[in-house]
């Protein structure tokens, strides 16, 4: 029998609100809108290349978040009892580029994304706990490169190219170059935008970012519509 992923890995201590357990009275919350799920070892909860994930709590058991599933088996981290799975992506939609394989059978929390959505948009404690956490996650894999690898030279255009265009994006870049290449970088700042500073997240209680609205003050004279600040 093949061993599962992540035995003899303790879980990561809770680092800036990163991995933080979650009361009885939250879990709760979670499980009114979700259902409890029996899980064995092996079990994929999500796996890379999923186009989306629901939203997990460990009530017991542990699970492994695995880096190159079935190929290079990296885990990341593991996550037991009363912490939750996921990424930033969860909440923008990216695409899933980690993977989650139950370590040790237990119970899981189960819930929807559409389902968690509805349920923050009236939990500001969740809504904040929950956000806060994988803003410190996407952090974390940046440090640990986890998610996407652009592997080539620092000197060539094409990865250069390949990298900036990744960069963008909101998930974490390694830049894996050959020949003194660097490590990995965070988002640049132009790429930024949304709750906590990155693209999508103004969805996260329903509510889409809107754009800033400016007024002069010749356009209050002249009883003109605003103009956006996009546009000044």
């Amino acid at each position: 029998m093949t061993e599962p992923l992540g035995i003899g890995l303790e879980e990561p201590p809770d680092r800036n609100g990163a991995f933080p357990r979650l009361n009885d009275d939250q879990r709760a919350r979670l499980l009114a809108v979700g259902e409890l799920r029996k899980v064995a070892p092996g079990d994929v909860l999500f796996k890379d290349g999923d186009d989306s994930y629901d939203f997990f709590v460990v009530e017991s058991g542990a699970v492994a978040i695995v880096r190159g599933l079935g190929d290079e088996n990296h885990v990341i981290a593991v996550h037991g009892q009363h912490r939750f799975l996921g990424e930033l992506n969860l909440l923008t939609g990216g695409r899933v580029y980690l993977s989650a394989v139950v370590r040790d059978a237990g119970e899981m929390i189960q819930v929807p994304i559409a389902s968690l959505r509805r349920l923050v948009a009236d939990d500001e404690e969740l809504s904040n706990l929950i956000l806060r956490a994988f803003m410190a996650r996407r952090s974390i894999l940046i440090e640990v490169g986890g998610g996407v690898r652009v592997i080539g030279s620092r000197y060539s255009l094409d990865a250069r190219r390949l990298r900036e265009f990744l960069a963008r994006k909101p998930r974490p870049v390694p830049l894996g170059g050959s020949r003194g290449g660097r490590r990995g970088r965070k988002e640049p700042a132009r790429a930024r935008s949304g709750a906590g500073g990155y693209p999508g997240c103004g969805r996260w209680a329903g509510r889409p970012a809107r754009p800033v609205q400016r007024r002069g003050r010749g356009d209050a004279r002249a009883g003109r519509p605003r103009r956006s600040a996009a546009a000044v």
